[in-house]
């Protein structure tokens, strides 16, 4: 749907008479435009604030709806094809401000991403995603990250086969799942293959598996919020944000700073890692 067509179909979810029941007046957030993890976690922000306002619109891509559905009056989907961190994206592909507005519905209050501010754990609220899928319990959960604008971060393919080659002949009982976007992650060996999935059903997967294991990544901070065990390397300094800041459900987590390049750690490195952690999380679980 044009965006057009999308402002011309919303209804006025306030009282005609311009009464919104001692709540603050209508609000639009977004749009959303950064990466996949900076969305959920100002979500929570935003989410809080919108206890306090009615309506509330959230602008977001269309495949990232099912964040905001809990708490948002109206969603529109936008159309912006941008990439890079939090609500900036890079300077190449960043819409300007004037494209920004045009998605803002007449007559609502405009809080940009950007503007949401607070710190995620003490001031947002956050819910944890997806439904329980006995199909996918006791999945073991892998996301190789594949990205042209972070390459020199992206652990190697043949270590990733390896991975996959070696938790299957060791763990035959539990299912082996990658996910992620078709583009910016590929498929490992043995793996069933879940990626490009819609993100209310990773969710799902996520929230029904066993343990995700993999870098630092927005898939990796997603099964925090769905509340999934997960085992992570990544670079100094972010290892206590997954314990953390990043951890609003305090799930159960492992996250570990590699000697040398940290985005690039050997296979026997990653593996004698990951075995040592799932022995703790299935010792913790007992």
């Amino acid at each position: 749907m044009t965006k057009a067509a999308q402002m011309a179909a919303r209804h006025d979810t306030m009282d005609p008479r311009g009464n919104t029941g001692g709540m603050g007046g209508p609000v639009c957030i977004g749009p959303f435009i950064g990466e996949l993890a900076y969305e959920f976690m100002d979500g929570g922000l935003a989410r809080k604030l919108s206890r306090k306002h009615t309506p509330v619109c959230v602008v977001t891509r269309p495949d990232r709806t099912a964040f905001h559905e809990d708490y948002a009056t109206e969603i529109i989907a936008h159309n912006f094809q941008c990439v890079g961190a939090g609500s900036r994206a890079t300077t190449e592909t960043h819409p300007t401000l004037e494209e920004l507005r045009e998605w803002v519905p007449q007559g609502y209050r405009w809080i940009r991403q950007n503007e949401l501010g607070g710190e995620y754990l003490r001031q947002g609220e956050y819910i944890v995603y997806g439904q329980n899928v006995p199909e996918w319990a006791g999945a073991i959960i892998l996301h190789a990250r594949d990205r042209d604008y972070c390459r020199n971060r992206d652990w190697t393919r043949p270590n990733w086969h390896r991975l996959g080659r070696w938790l299957a002949r060791e763990f035959p009982q539990n299912r082996l799942v990658c996910i992620g976007s078709m583009s910016e992650s590929h498929a490992i060996e043995g793996c069933h293959d879940l990626r490009g999935i819609p993100i209310r059903d990773t969710m799902n997967v996520l929230h029904s598996a066993w343990v995700f294991i993999g870098q630092s990544s927005g898939p990796a901070h997603l099964a925090s919020h769905c509340g999934l065990s997960h085992i992570i390397w990544c670079e100094g300094g972010t290892d206590a944000l997954y314990r953390e800041r990043w951890n609003p459900h305090k799930t159960w987590v492992r996250a570990r700073v590699f000697e040398g390049d940290p985005h690039k750690p050997s296979f026997e490195a990653v593996r004698d890692y990951v075995m040592e952690s799932l022995g703790e999380l299935r010792k913790d679980a007992a």
